[in-house]
């Protein structure tokens, strides 16, 4: 298994390697996880960073994810600022979710990727994307209000699909408290790799 680096920003462990090498972890490590030990990826930008200050619960996601990527300019620069005054490392690259969903998409197989929200990338919810192949449903019209007839869409879907790969594309916080409150069904129906999609809205 690929190791990889973290360097602390805002006292928060990020990954400081390159997307190629983000992509080849993360595709290992979906590919090996099991269900009921998955790989969860979150993707916080510096908004992100003052909101978790803010939020304790947001914080403890934060937390509780494998793997978190430098999603914005401003915690690369935050860390050279740090780096130059010897209170930390430098991280050489942003690393974007948007950018990590399309570059999954050529190494894991897109009928096995399954995106939840963001833009509509199918004329038809649940549809396979024309263009990649992946799956995708709208999940929620209004997040902070889930519907039952919603929240029973997303379970068909899931137990049609069958994904390894689950990005979810809500925004924070709100697709980081989807990953963790669907904990179970995601172990029911063999996610073993669960990403924050940021930027993919």
């Amino acid at each position: 298994m690929k190791k990889y680096t973290t360097h602390f920003v805002f006292n928060m462990p990020f990954f400081a390697g390159t997307l190629s090498e983000c992509v080849e972890i993360i595709r290992e490590k979906v590919e090996s996880a099991q269900p009921s030990l998955p790989f969860i990826v979150a993707t916080p930008n510096p908004e992100q960073i003052v909101l978790a200050s803010h939020s304790r619960s947001f914080r403890s996601l934060l937390g509780q994810a494998d793997l978190l990527l430098p999603d914005g300019m401003g915690i690369v620069a935050a860390s050279r600022i740090f780096s130059f005054f010897k209170k930390g490392e430098c991280i050489p690259h942003r690393v974007s979710g948007s950018d990590v969903v399309e570059k999954l998409l050529t190494v894991i197989p897109p009928s096995k990727i399954l995106v939840i929200g963001g833009r509509e990338y199918t004329e038809k919810s649940g549809g396979q994307n024309t263009q990649h192949h992946f799956f995708w449903c709208e999940g929620y019209r209004d997040r902070a209000q889930p519907t039952v007839e919603e929240e029973k869409t997303i379970h068909i879907i899931l137990q049609k699909v069958k994904p390894s790969l689950v990005c979810v594309a809500f925004g924070a916080p709100r697709q980081e408290e989807f990953i963790f409150q669907h904990e179970k069904l995601f172990v029911e129906n063999n996610v073993a790799g669960r990403l924050g999609a940021q930027g993919l809205k």
